[in-house]
């Protein structure tokens, strides 16, 4: 598959040259961006009976920000170190606003890419922390809307 964004830019794969069965995106333009709207389209290759690369028929996806109110932060964040090396989270769920959907954990730094988890739970246990790390925890919506960060805390 090949996502081009609103001005033909190529969004994924990486390169032209790439041929990838994956069907799942991230365009991180969004990420400074935010639009309200915005169209991609999307292309499949596939080998013909000479084993030749073509391209089907582009189809066309708007994607429209959800309009989501972000549910207040949690509150009382605590890491605790296990025997076991483990660490657990805890924390009070927000007592106003709309309530969350779901937590995400935030392992080493609040930058996108370090999501490590996410839970319906207000507990989260680490069981991959053969180190020390830093942790936060959003509250986010059934829309994705997160609140703001809480923490650090070190476990």
């Amino acid at each position: 598959y090949r996502l081009f964004g609103p001005k033909k830019e190529l969004i994924c794969p990486e390169s032209l040259e790439t041929l990838s069965t994956t069907t799942s995106c991230i365009d991180f333009s969004l990420l400074s961006e935010k639009p309200s709207e915005r169209a991609y389209t999307v292309v499949a290759l596939y080998r013909d009976s000479s084993e030749e690369v073509q391209q089907s028929s582009p189809a066309t996806i708007t994607i429209k920000r959800a309009t989501s109110t972000a549910p207040n932060p949690p509150t009382k964040l605590v890491a605790t170190k296990n025997a076991d090396g483990s660490v657990t989270l805890k924390w009070e769920a927000p007592k106003t606003g709309t309530a969350p959907s779901f937590y995400r954990i935030y392992r080493g730094s609040t930058e996108y890419t370090s999501r490590y988890g996410e839970t319906t739970a207000t507990e989260f246990n680490d069981t991959d922390a053969t180190t020390t790390h830093e942790y936060w925890v959003t509250a986010a919506s059934s829309t994705l809307t997160e609140s703001t960060l809480v923490g650090p805390v070190t476990g």
